[in-house]
């Protein structure tokens, strides 16, 4: 993404048509965070990359599918080894709301990241009540959005309900990343560590 510097934790949110009949194959140096599968209808897949001078972009992902979009968003403030707190996913039935899990977090000032994907196409996304929409895009057979809050609390996210402009089957996902260590979870805001 623009702007990415040295360090940031890259976010790539890859949302195709197929479900479990589909292999995405990432470029070299991303790890898989977690895939949620709708049986054969669709799947969302995020993938964690650190950004380092040696990155080498484009990004090219492989997939055996027809249809797929991609969101990659770059969060700068994320703990150096261990980016990633917890995550969860799930698919949900048709409905004009999209469900993401409720996730326990371990770390004070954490950032939850969220995805929400429509296996429909023309589906726009309202992110939940407080959270800031980073992206929503559609194609000819899906839709794809993301968004974030700060959670300042370690524990249970609660589930969050993106709200779809049609109903779709779809899918929710949660990402939390970890505060860098380097800063007390007061810190974290006040300096500027955490930037999207």
């Amino acid at each position: 993404p623009t702007g990415a510097k040295y360090g940031d934790t890259l976010l790539a949110a890859v949302h195709v048509a197929g479900g479990t009949g589909i292999t995405i194959t990432p470029p070299s140096d991303w790890e898989l965070v977690l895939r949620t599968d709708d049986t054969t209808t669709a799947s969302i897949a995020v993938y964690r990359h650190r950004y380092t001078s040696a990155s080498v972009s484009p990004f090219v992902w492989t997939i055996t599918s027809a249809a797929a979009l991609v969101i990659l968003s770059a969060y700068g403030g994320a703990d150096q080894v261990v980016a990633v707190d917890v995550s969860g996913g799930q698919a949900n039935a048709s409905s004009s709301s999209a469900t993401a899990p409720s996730v326990t977090t371990t770390k004070t000032d954490g950032e939850l990241v969220g995805f929400w994907g429509a296996s429909a196409s023309a589906r726009t996304s309202t992110p939940p009540s407080g959270w800031v929409e980073r992206a929503d895009v559609q194609g000819a057979a899906l839709g794809l959005s993301s968004a974030d809050v700060r959670q300042g609390t370690f524990g249970a996210s609660g589930t969050k309900v993106a709200t779809l402009s049609g109903a779709s089957a779809n899918i929710g996902v949660l990402v939390a990343l970890c505060p860098s260590a380097l800063s007390r979870p007061s810190e974290v805001l006040d300096d500027g560590n955490w930037t999207r």
